[in-house]
């Protein structure tokens, strides 16, 4: 993960933290249908990616 999501859980919350990921994820995945090439579906993949996966930590924070 290229920024640590814990500590941004943290700092913000995981009540402004996890729609403000899972808003993001969504728009990407919405931009995936408009790709036109494999580099873009490779960009647009590792960005849904890391957004994807940082929110791990904030649904682990609610549930513990």
């Amino acid at each position: 993960m290229l920024f640590p999501s814990c500590v941004i859980v943290s700092h913000y919350g995981p009540g402004k933290w996890l729609p403000t990921c899972e808003l993001i994820w969504g728009i990407l995945t919405c931009c995936l249908s408009l790709a036109t090439n494999a580099k873009t579906v490779y960009g647009l993949r590792f960005l849904i990616g890391l957004f994807e996966g940082s929110a791990w930590p904030g649904y682990f924070t609610i549930i513990r």
